[in-house]
C-alpha cells in the first residue's frame, strides 16, 4: 500500500502549497519547471508592472532589464515578429504607430508559476494601415487584449498577445 508519508518527507509539498516535482527528477530538466532559483508568481507580477509603469514615464531602458535576450512575441495580429530584445523594444513602438489619444487599462492581472496574464482595454483613434480585425484608420476605437507573459529568472522570456474584441467605442468588454 502506498503511503503519503514519504512524499512529504521527500519535499513533493512545498511552502507555497504548490506541487514540486522533487519525485520526478527528469521534470526538473524543463527549463520552466525547474523552481531551483525561479521568481515567485508575485515577484514576476511586480516585476511585469513595474515595467509597464517606467514604459509609461518612456524609460525605454527598462525592456532591457526585464525582458529576456531569448524574448519572443507570439501573435495570430502579428506574425513574424522579430525576436530578442529588438522585439521587445518594438513593441514598445507599436502602440505609439497604431493609436493616437489612446487611453489603456489594466482589468486584470493574474500570477501563476512562472506566468503572469493580463487582460486590457484599450481606447482611442486607429492611425494605422488597414488591417483585418482592426479599426479602419482615423476611427475611435475600444479593444480587449489578453497577453500571457512567461518568466525565467525574473525575465519575460515568451509574450502571447492577442486582441479578442474591437468596437467603435465604448467598452470592448460589453
Amino acid at each position: 500500500m502506498f503511503s503519503f508519508l514519504p512524499v512529504l518527507r521527500r519535499g513533493l509539498i512545498n511552502l507555497e502549497g504548490y506541487i514540486a516535482f522533487s519525485l520526478f527528477p527528469h521534470l526538473s530538466a524543463i527549463p520552466h519547471m525547474n523552481q531551483k532559483n525561479a521568481m515567485s508568481a508575485e515577484d514576476n507580477k511586480a516585476t511585469l508592472l513595474r515595467l509597464f509603469s517606467e514604459l509609461r514615464k518612456g524609460n525605454r531602458s527598462a525592456i532591457d532589464e526585464v525582458c529576456s535576450p531569448n524574448f519572443a512575441f507570439h501573435s495570430p495580429n502579428f506574425p513574424n515578429w522579430p525576436r530578442g530584445l529588438a522585439g521587445a523594444r518594438a513593441i514598445a513602438t507599436l502602440a505609439p504607430s497604431l493609436f493616437s489619444d489612446s487611453q489603456s487599462t489594466i482589468d486584470d492581472v493574474f500570477a501563476a508559476e512562472d506566468k503572469v496574464v493580463v487582460r486590457w482595454s484599450i481606447s482611442g483613434k486607429y492611425i494605422g494601415e488597414p488591417k483585418l480585425g482592426f479599426p479602419n484608420p482615423g476611427e475611435r476605437f475600444a479593444i480587449g487584449a489578453v497577453a500571457i507573459y512567461r518568466f525565467v529568472d525574473g525575465k519575460i522570456v515568451d509574450d502571447w498577445g492577442i486582441q479578442v474584441a474591437c468596437s467603435p467605442a465604448g467598452s470592448p468588454w460589453s
